[in-house]
């Protein structure tokens, strides 16, 4: 959809087996997509994604994992989701300014599912910011990824950004009957004393990808990038157009592969003027 400066692209959770939502928007030279489908063994979608365009020409999005069962983590993930996209009314983009309203996100959702009751609910988060030069900046806490989205002469070529912060990657032994694979930072746990952001620039024809585990954990980027090709590699300046039947591809994919996870994924691109 078309935003003003200050709207904010805001979806309901998927609440049936395989329902998909998605949203598009398009303003000031950037288009922006996601996709979210609601996992196989889950009777609610646990991911979130917002999208907000920023007063000056930039954007922000977000997408975020509920980690908890039930309502709490739906909640847990539209809190950080929310909170994300509302940096557009909060000032400039700078590295330590945006690590602190990450962190201050970690407080804000054990607040918000405290007081819908819960006594846990915990989310991971990959987030970007942008301003109308496309310089920029990311942030991660757990197992959502990012991948630069490039054009080349053989068509799309992706480049992750993240490293998964799960206990096997961080070499930290977990808890009893916890599997290493689980991440082992989250939101809303009180516990973030620090947060993974930094520096990106998009240049005109080239974007970012950001997705949960149910994607990734079942697609290799050969098999991104090949579907991508598909979609966007010889639009040209027309690729934009094309975010939401390229989100929706890569989520598709991904319960053809295997996934059983809900399935979240949003797209930027920077149009070609």
């Amino acid at each position: 959809m078309s935003g003003t400066a200050t709207e904010t692209v805001d979806i309901p959770a998927p609440s049936s087996l395989n329902e998909v939502l998605q949203w598009t928007m398009r303003k000031n030279g950037w288009s922006a997509a996601s996709t979210l489908l609601c996992g196989p063994l889950h009777e609610q979608c646990e991911d979130a994604s917002r999208g907000m365009f920023r007063p000056q020409g930039g954007i922000n999005l977000a997408l975020a994992d509920g980690v908890s069962k039930g309502d709490f983590g739906v909640l847990a993930a539209n809190a950080i989701a929310n909170h994300c996209a509302a940096h557009a009314a909060a000032g400039e983009l700078s590295h330590d300014g945006l690590s602190q309203w990450v962190i201050t996100g970690d407080g804000l959702v054990a607040d918000a599912v405290s007081t819908a009751g819960g006594k846990l609910g915990a989310t991971c988060l990959v987030a970007a910011w942008f301003g109308r030069d496309g310089d920029g900046f990311l942030a991660h806490v757990g197992d959502c990824r990012a991948y630069s989205v490039m054009q080349d002469t053989d068509g799309i070529r992706t480049q992750e950004l993240t490293k998964d912060e799960t206990f096997e990657e961080l070499g930290v032994a977990p808890p009893e009957g916890i599997d290493a694979r689980n991440p082992a930072r989250m939101l809303g746990l009180r516990q973030l004393q620090g947060v993974n952001c930094m520096p990106v620039h998009i240049s005109p024809g080239s974007g970012l990808l950001l997705c949960s585990d149910g994607l990734h954990g079942v697609l290799f980027s050969q098999q991104i990038n090949k579907t991508l090709s598909g979609l966007l590699g010889q639009a040209g300046k027309y690729a934009g157009e094309r975010l939401s039947a390229a989100t929706f591809a890569l989520a598709e994919q991904a319960v053809a592969a295997g996934s059983l996870d809900d399935v979240g994924v949003v797209m930027l691109w920077r149009d070609i003027e």
